[in-house]
């Protein structure tokens, strides 16, 4: 019986065990220092919800929250640019090896009309696994060359090599 007990209590140990959280996000910052930002502190920056038409399929709403917040979040404020800065790029890698690059002065909201947004879920639940764990999502581009999924690291660079 006591057998009996023990194996009822690990398959309902089993039964609620929760889903598994993504890994965190790599930033690499200039001067090589490494920052992660994990899901559960994503989801208490500001956001919005943002919707992403793909070529083929269905349109996806994802909870995301403004690239330019996740880099001030990290220590990388984009509204405090000073001369210089404006010459780094955010290379943003896919698990595949797929990489796009921003300008840090485009993502300044004061700047210009683009708007690149983190998403970190979808409305009814995680991020399908062939997109996962992160994704960029750009509305303002005409092409989605790069909303790019499967996002794993950021690294800010200074393209003027100083």
């Amino acid at each position: 019986m006591r057998s009996l007990a023990i194996h009822l209590l690990a398959l309902a140990t089993m039964a609620v065990a929760l889903p598994a959280q993504p890994p965190a996000l790599e930033i690499q910052l200039p001067g090589q220092r490494t920052v992660s930002i994990a899901q559960a502190r994503l989801r208490t920056l500001a956001g919005d919800t943002v919707r992403l038409v793909p070529h083929h399929g269905e349109p996806t709403l994802y909870r995301a929250t403004s690239l330019a917040t996740v880099m001030a979040a990290v220590g990388l404020p984009l509204d405090s640019l000073r001369v210089g800065r404006n010459a780094w790029t955010i290379i943003a890698e896919a698990r595949d090896g797929y990489r796009v690059v921003f300008s840090v002065a485009e993502l300044d909201p004061k700047l210009g009309p683009s708007r690149v947004w983190l998403a970190y879920e979808t409305t009814s639940g995680p991020i399908a696994a062939a997109e996962a764990p992160y994704r960029l999502i750009v509305p303002t581009d005409a092409r989605l060359a790069r909303s790019i999924h499967q996002l794993v690291r950021l690294r800010v660079v200074d393209a003027a090599g100083g």
